[in-house]
């Protein structure tokens, strides 16, 4: 509990005085640490009044001194256990009241019907090519329908409204990029169907002859002449006869002029008569030479 000490300094002088009071709480709120109050008395002579947070001073001009010393507040006790009772057991409820009266309900007489609204305009547009779109485009023609044919009419109908919807512009190309790495080759695919033969190109120009090539060594049975004992004669098959390299003579002969059982044979020295119907005579001598031909 908060204590308030009240000081009342009460000077009664011989010939009257002035009362002057002064209070604060006892635990110093509200006072300042340090008052000086200076009062005059009836009699003309005055005291002072030197307040601290400790004690009160009061000097007067004739000599007296009063100290009043405030005391000290003292520690707070310990509040006391908070006892809580047992709830009461709870009351009858009261009956309930009447109902009031309904009101009563209040129709007025139902208004007349009103006039028909005129029928509104339709709203028509078009759709055509623009020719403001620097990239091209699309214009949208709107209006109110108000000659009520259903479509828009330009000097038939109000409120033409028009808007174009353009189409957006190239823009520039960008920079190339930087090219990549080279990948990897890939595994060969398989060989295709061939195609077919492409016609034949013209013919080219014919290339300069080649220089003759040297001459194979002759062996020993290679063809190094024709012998033709008589020459030719008209009407017959001659029969003819190869020198080999060797020197020696390669003939034919047959049974018959129409080659029958024709056979080769290596002729020795000694005369012979050809078997081709023409009867030419020779003779092989020992240099294994052709002499003495005649029919």
């Amino acid at each position: 509990m908060q204590k308030w000490l009240l000081f009342f300094v009460i000077f009664l002088l011989s010939c009257g005085g002035i009362e002057i009071s002064r209070s604060c709480a006892l635990n110093g709120e509200g006072c300042p640490s340090s008052t000086n109050t200076r009062t005059v008395m009836k009699d003309g002579s005055s005291c002072s009044t030197s307040e601290s947070d400790t004690k009160v001073v009061i000097s007067c001009t004739d000599g007296t001194r009063s100290t009043i010393y405030k005391p000290k507040s003292g520690t707070d006790g310990k509040d006391g256990d908070s006892i809580v009772g047992p709830q009461g057991t709870p009351g009858v409820d009261g009956d309930a009241g009447a109902d009031g009266k309904d009101g009563d309900t209040i129709v007025g007489p139902k208004g007349d019907t009103g006039d028909s609204g005129t029928d509104g305009y339709s709203t028509v547009f078009l759709i055509v090519d623009s020719l403001t779109c620097p990239a091209g485009g699309k214009m949208i023609l709107l209006a109110t329908d108000t000659n009520r044919n259903g479509t828009l009419d330009i000097t038939g109908d109000s409120g033409l409204q028009s808007a174009d919807i353009c189409n957006g512009v190239n823009g520039t190309n960008g920079t190339n990029g930087t090219n990549g790495t080279d990948g990897s080759n890939g595994t060969d695919g398989k060989d295709g169907a061939d195609g077919e033969d492409g016609t034949d190109g013209k013919d080219g120009t014919n290339g300069t002859n080649g220089t003759n090539g040297t001459n194979a060594p002759v062996s020993q049975f290679s063809v190094v002449s024709v012998i033709d004992p008589c020459g030719d004669k008209s009407g017959v098959y001659d029969e003819v006869m190869l020198k080999l390299g060797n020197g020696s003579i390669l003939a034919s002969f047959s049974d018959n002029a129409a080659g029958k059982n024709t056979r080769f044979s290596l002729l020795t020295p000694g005369s012979y008569v050809t078997t081709d119907g023409s009867m030419c005579f020779f003779t092989v001598n020992s240099n294994m030479d052709i002499t003495n031909e005649h029919y």
